[in-house]
């Protein structure tokens, strides 16, 4: 069977309708129909959330979807179709239930209303009402910022559940994930901000220039041999590494004088040159010979 009806099936066997089906994955049914016709998929999100809760593999709803061994002749690969941003919206929004996108319409119209009338007290509004506009203003926008915040909190501990479930090929279960995330969230909050800082603020001050290195070159020159991204996330990693140190107390003078060391950014130099080292090392004969089978085994693949 292909994706749509073995969705189908999975949907029947549990006794759900295609309404029931589309509010537990808080999508509309018309994207659940659409997926059970074979007209689109689903996010990946969606679909790990389908084979968490519904005790179905991805080997089982895709196994006839896709060919198992790759084909014979060297047929030309068609591109694939560029995500622009009205694409990745209009899939956003179809995939919204329409509760969501009505309590979506309705935030925004409450938002401009407020803004409406806050601007008309202070242009004619006495001091008594321009404070109490603002205590409303603040006690509106604390609530719409924890409501982001515990948006963004179910997202991340969703998604990391979801990931360890996959990487334990269901021993653990996601619920158990679940709760072991939220109570760890829960005991490190009550350590205090400071502290929390404290820990964080290293880990992450080596970490960020070997990302924004990687970041810059897969968008800067996307089609670079891999062995120049790894040397420049390489060279920013090691001075990363050298400048915390130097900050928690180790004394490193070399560190001092890389150029850009007072603005924070002293790992360019060094990403740049192991960068350009590693481009220098493309060009050996034994790493091209060594590059063409890994092309090929990525081609196959």
């Amino acid at each position: 069977m292909s994706f749509g009806e073995q969705l189908q099936e999975v949907r029947r066997s549990n006794g759900m309708t295609q309404e029931q089906f589309a509010e537990a994955l808080q999508v509309s049914r018309q994207a659940v129909s659409r997926w059970e016709s074979g007209r689109s998929y689903p996010e990946v999100d969606k679909i790990l959330y389908i084979c968490n809760w519904y005790q179905v593999s991805l080997d089982e709803l895709f196994s006839q979807e896709v060919p198992r061994e790759a084909p014979v002749q060297d047929a030309p690969k068609a591109p694939l179709p560029e995500k622009t941003l009205k694409t990745a919206l209009s899939a956003f929004f179809a995939n919204l239930a329409p509760r969501e996108k009505w309590l979506g319409i309705g935030a925004v119209a409450v938002t401009l209303a407020l803004a409406l009338v806050l601007g008309l007290c202070l242009k004619v509004g006495s001091t008594d009402m321009m404070t109490l506009i603002w205590i409303a203003a603040m006690v509106i926008f604390g609530v719409v910022v924890g409501l982001a915040c515990v948006t963004t909190a179910i997202a991340l501990t969703s998604s990391a559940a979801a990931y360890f479930t996959e990487l334990c090929r269901g021993k653990i279960s996601y619920k158990v994930f679940v709760t072991v995330i939220c109570v760890f969230s829960a005991v490190v909050s009550n350590l205090g901000l400071d502290r929390i800082v404290a820990v964080a603020a290293p880990v992450l001050d080596i970490v960020y220039p070997p990302t924004l290195v990687l970041i810059c070159v897969s968008l800067i020159i996307p089609k670079v041999h891999d062995f120049v991204s790894r040397g420049a996330a390489l060279g920013a990693l090691l001075t990363s590494v050298l400048c915390t140190l130097h900050t928690c107390g180790v004394k490193l003078p070399l560190v001092e004088a890389l150029p850009l060391y007072d603005l924070g950014l002293s790992w360019l130099l060094p990403a740049a040159v192991f960068g350009l080292a590693a481009q220098l090392l493309t060009l050996l004969p034994g790493v091209r010979c060594a590059e063409k089978p890994a092309r090929r085994a990525s081609e196959k693949h």
